[in-house]
């Protein structure tokens, strides 16, 4: 790719609340935040890099000082017309299980939202939520814009009861999202909510249950079918896979760096993956220290846990 590149990211930077299993606490806004700062550094000078989301009027001016360092960052579209903002309560039971409440709510983001940034290369969609990024967003893009669209499907996955505790849903209008998604990311828990048991099948217990390895290449075939250009799934410690419209396999292996986050350390073989896969290359990830994104990496030098560990990113 020559010349500029834009890159919009869509999705919520929540205010986190998290309380660690050793009884710490601490604040600290996540998810868009990581992903937007690290593509800022990867990405050139005359490059754009396009958060967008809304939040509440009392963060706006924190938020963007937080990306004030970070001179291609384009923040016209952080908006808190609506001061609506994500707040989010993570209370650890142990290293790596949480319990999740969610008691504010950002704007979901909606076609208008978007037309600013038409223009960008690609769309990296990262929701925690399933009404943040809807389906008519996606299809606006699609129909309106040439640029790559890559999907978390932690957002779709996830829903809020009515105390606003994080739940897992089953992500029964999957085939409805699939056309308007170039690149389908997630993790092997969120399969979980993803694939379904055929009809007839009686196992009820089989929904909703974690899918064997045996079947992500099913999985993975029927997305591919509905128009979906690659599928990623991070396998923990295991590293990765990642399927493209031929069908053709490659495992990341199952080395892990020293120092890596159990929770992300699949997402940059992902990634190198892509990189290497002609067709696939997703702006401003041509050039990766050791072939590591840092965004979407759980490690940093020095031995020191990467911020993104911990908080609401996908």
């Amino acid at each position: 790719m020559s010349g500029s590149r834009t890159v919009a990211v869509l999705g919520p930077i929540p205010h986190d609340h998290i309380t660690t299993h050793r009884g710490e606490t601490f604040e600290k806004y996540g998810c868009v935040i990581y992903t937007v700062a690290a593509l800022s550094t990867l990405l050139g000078p005359d490059d754009r890099v396009c958060p967008i989301v809304h939040v509440r009027r009392m963060d706006e001016d924190t938020i963007k000082d937080i990306l004030a360092p970070f001179p291609n960052v384009d923040v016209t579209g952080i908006r808190s017309t609506s001061d609506r903002g994500d707040l989010v309560e993570l209370s650890y039971v142990d290293q790596n299980k949480r319990i999740e409440r969610q008691t504010g709510f950002m704007t979901p983001i909606l076609p208008e939202d978007v037309e600013f940034a038409l223009d960008a290369d690609a769309f990296v969609c990262v929701p925690i939520a399933d009404y943040q990024v809807s389906q008519a967003t996606l299809a606006f893009i699609r129909q309106h814009s040439n640029g790559l669209i890559l999907l978390d499907a932690h957002g779709p996955t996830i829903s809020l009861t009515r105390g606003g505790a994080r739940v897992h849903r089953l992500w029964i209008d999957r085939d409805s999202w699939l056309p308007n998604v170039d690149v389908l990311k997630m993790n092997v828990e969120k399969t979980s909510c993803s694939w379904f048991p055929s009809q007839g099948d009686n196992d009820e217990r089989a929904i909703g249950e974690p899918l064997p390895t045996s079947e992500l290449r099913r999985f993975a075939e029927h997305c591919l079918r509905h128009g979906v250009q690659a599928v990623c799934v991070t396998l923990d410690e295991q590293g990765c896979v990642v399927y493209f419209r031929d069908f053709h396999r490659r495992d990341a292996g199952a080395r892990r760096r020293q120092g890596a986050c159990r929770r992300s350390c699949g997402h940059h073989r992902m990634w190198r993956l892509l990189r290497r896969r002609h067709g696939i290359r997703i702006p401003g990830v041509p050039r990766l220290r050791d072939g590591v994104p840092v965004w979407k990496c759980g490690w940093a030098h020095n031995g020191a846990r990467s911020p993104n560990c911990g908080s609401t990113s996908p």
